[in-house]
């Protein structure tokens, strides 16, 4: 009997270990799983928006680059400036942040600016964490969706991004593949850039991403700042390979005042269907509870 203790126990460890490899975020607007401490260190400084896990990809465009263009003043008044910096984990660089069809963004100030993109996954789903100055619910010039290129083939998708998730309206969270993608007209002041929304009424839908938003509690520049986590399953958007990502990520406002892209990042897991862990831990505590109370039965 007790062998057969020893082989549930190895069995349930050894489980336990091919379900490793979990970034383990709750998917609560709450950025303190990544690492960050937004609400209440200083955005002026970089180590503010550096993540701990050495896992995460991500990009930060707070305000205007102020190193790439210094002195500048927009049309509207808006000058300041913010961390810009690219990095994987904890290591980083100073990132010059491009202008759009000749414009330096964020175009119109504070409110259309997206601060930060991060990216992290396990073998189950891919994280995404966005940080930005539109709030959810916003009206007229609101957030973009969220465009994935994963195969990295800029013929395949439109606009060579072959999956789309919802960040705004009725169809918040959820995922499409092959969608048609609105850009920015670009016209007076604003830029232009695309793809920015999904189309509405195109694209098959695959499921739903597990989706947040919250309020950081933090006004900069006299706007509030806000945070969009999202999981999705990698099943949904083609069970991508592990290893470097040839495609890219990509989010911007519906008048493309500011856009922010994570071309460069790594798959860190290969996606594995969980089934088979998840029915069969159980199973071998039911084992377990059976067997012993058969030994208890039988002294």
């Amino acid at each position: 009997m007790k062998g057969i203790y020893k082989i549930i126990i190895l069995l349930l460890i050894s489980l336990t270990l091919l379900s490793a490899g979990v970034a383990a975020y709750t998917i609560d607007g709450d950025t303190s799983d990544w690492g960050l401490n937004l609400a209440t260190d200083a955005w002026s400084l970089p180590a503010t928006w550096v993540p701990i896990k050495t896992s995460v990809d991500w990009i930060v465009e707070d305000n205007i680059d102020g190193a790439t263009y210094p002195g500048h003043t927009d049309w509207s008044g808006y000058s300041a400036t913010g961390v810009h910096i690219k990095g994987v984990g904890p290591s980083y660089a100073p990132y010059s942040e491009p202008k759009t069809s000749g414009w330096i963004p964020p175009t119109g100030g504070e409110h259309y600016d997206i601060e930060a993109l991060y990216f992290d996954d396990d073998r189950r789903n891919a994280y995404f964490l966005i940080i930005t100055s539109m709030p959810d619910g916003t009206t007229g010039i609101i957030r973009g969706d969220l465009a994935l290129d994963v195969d990295g083939n800029p013929a395949t998708g439109d606009k060579g991004f072959e999956y789309g998730v919802k960040l705004t309206g009725a169809d918040k969270g959820k995922v499409y593949e092959n969608p048609d993608w609105i850009g920015s007209t670009g016209s007076g002041r604003v830029p232009y850039d695309g793809p920015v929304s999904m189309k509405s009424g195109t694209g098959i839908y695959v499921g739903d991403a597990e989706l947040a938003t919250a309020s950081l509690g933090v006004i900069d520049n006299g706007r509030g700042n806000y945070v969009i986590e999202m999981a999705i399953l990698k099943g949904l958007i083609g069970a991508p390979a592990q290893g470097p990502s040839s495609g890219g990520m990509h989010t911007s406002l519906t008048c493309a005042n500011d856009i922010i892209t994570l071309g460069e990042f790594v798959w860190d897991f290969p996606y594995e269907i969980p089934e088979f862990a998840t029915t069969a831990i159980p199973a071998f505590i039911a084992i377990g509870g059976y067997l012993a109370l058969r030994r208890r039965r039988e002294e």
